[in-house]
């Protein structure tokens, strides 16, 4: 896999204030990876992951990637998403007392993270050949 190649991934997310009483809508998303890199999980595992270039709502973790030429090979997983944000504009007050704050007005941009399976495929093979746990 390389930068900028095309993913598509298969999720079932539940969206709006009572997504709780909803059904899950099947969806198909499309992306591109952004990059790769080891991810410091937030159960504090490290992994090889992408960065997908949409995030991962809620029902989509756990869901399969593949590439369109060839979309009966899984090669990753979609695990979680990442923060970043981008500074729109800043700017600094002062008060009649001389008192001065600064601040910042930002956009909150989400990266979806996946499992890239190629480092750790033998691994889950093992746990699906032996059925064992798939956890720690």
């Amino acid at each position: 896999m390389r930068r900028g190649d095309e993913f598509r991934a298969m999720g079932f997310p539940v969206e709006g204030p009572a997504a709780s009483a909803q059904e899950p809508v099947p969806r198909l998303f499309v992306g591109h990876f952004q990059r790769f890199f080891t991810f410091d999980g937030l159960s504090g595992r490290k992994f090889f992951a992408g960065e997908m270039s949409i995030p991962a709502p809620a029902g989509l973790s756990g869901g399969p990637l593949w590439v369109p030429e060839n979309p009966s090979k899984l090669i990753a997983i979609v695990s979680s998403n990442m923060e970043s944000h981008s500074i729109i504009d800043s700017y600094e007050e002062t008060t009649q007392d001389g008192e001065v704050t600064r601040g910042e007005i930002r956009r909150q941009i989400s990266y979806g993270v996946c499992v890239m399976l190629s480092e750790v495929g033998d691994w889950v093979w093992d746990r699906v050949r032996n059925g064992g746990p798939v956890g720690p």
